[in-house]
């Protein structure tokens, strides 16, 4: 090796190894589990419930809410948060109480939309991370009559949980649109208040089970208060 300086070429060596360690080491560092470059997926929703914060990633300015699991949107009842995804496609609802939350991710541009359910934000644990495909709006229609089985007019009905309801009309017919595909509690409440000395006011209810489809509207059929 005439004219080449031994200690030269190992320094050189040296070198190199050591660039490409931190190399190795930058390119199998894991992403952040909080939050980092979420799902490559198009079309999809990536979650994180994170020590009382949820966050999360799906398609550029995406519409996401956030509701508790008793929320009730007719009334507002209940934390419900709105926020708006930037053209990275993030979101984030800030700190939340420990407690379960259900996001919707609404895409208005594609008219695509997904549910994630039951989502944890608890400071006693770690990291939950839940991931849910954009699909085609699905929709429920049906109709609440009364004791008597005449139509209930001008009754809320809602899915608890989510910002989805609808009002009754003369005929006692609803059609809530634009659910995400899902299995849901579809409920409807009626107080009456009676006149003082006569008891407790009286609460008249339907609670049933539905499962909504991508671009399908799924009937609910008749359901009578009780």
């Amino acid at each position: 090796m005439s004219g080449i300086n031994a200690s030269k070429v190992r320094a050189c060596l040296r070198t190199a190894l050591a660039g490409c360690a931190a190399l190795f080491c930058c390119v199998g560092e894991p992403a952040d589990s909080a939050g980092g470059s979420g799902s490559d997926t198009p079309n999809s929703v990536v979650v994180y419930g994170d020590r009382g914060h949820i966050r999360g990633q799906s398609d550029p300015f995406v519409i996401a809410g956030l509701y508790e699991n008793d929320y009730v949107p007719y009334n507002d009842s209940g934390l419900g948060r709105v926020t708006a995804a930037g053209s990275d496609g993030r979101f984030d609802f800030g700190t939340v109480a420990n407690g379960t939350y259900n996001v919707v991710v609404t895409d208005t541009a594609e008219n695509l939309v997904a549910c994630i359910a039951a989502i944890t934000a608890s400071t006693d644990t770690g990291v939950v991370r839940r991931e849910a495909a954009l699909s085609a709006p699905g929709a429920i229609t049906g109709t609440i009559l009364d004791t008597a089985g005449a139509p209930s007019i001008r009754m809320p009905v809602f899915l608890p949980g989510t910002a989805w309801h609808a009002v009754t009309d003369s005929f006692g017919s609803f059609t809530i649109g634009q659910i995400a595909e899902g299995g849901y509690r579809l409920r409807t409440r009626l107080i009456t208040y009676n006149r003082p000395g006569l008891g407790a006011p009286d609460t008249l209810s339907v609670d049933t089970a539905v499962t909504v489809v991508p671009a399908q509207t799924v009937s609910a059929g008749a359901m009578r208060l009780d």
